[in-house]
């Protein structure tokens, strides 16, 4: 059965705690939004996986420090991966793979 999709229904930013104890918004992802991304990551947006797979540690706190940027103007590459510990990884990339599949 396919699921219903209302298509004036708000999609909503989600938020998640980092590192430093304090809660980060990530942005909803409209088309500005991924082309934004794709700008500072410097790559397509269908490339994550495979960009994941072959530098896993550099692309991953790319990928996070163009989805900050978006709200957080001036966050760094080196503020994002302060804010990205073992302890929460696992669940940065289930939150981050819910954010780009919906």
């Amino acid at each position: 059965m396919t699921e219903e999709v209302n298509i004036l229904e708000k999609d909503t930013p989600k938020s998640i705690k980092l590192a430093d104890g304090k809660e980060y918004e990530f942005p909803v992802m409209s088309l500005n939004v991924l082309a934004n991304v794709q700008k500072t990551m410097g790559f397509k947006i269908n490339e994550i996986p495979t960009k994941l797979i072959a530098d896993p540690i550099e692309n991953a706190r790319l990928v996070y420090y163009a989805l900050l940027k978006e709200k957080y103007a001036d966050i760094t590459l080196e503020k994002t991966g302060d804010l990205i510990t073992f302890q929460n990884i696992k669940v940065l990339d289930k939150f981050l793979m819910d954010l780009l599949v919906g």
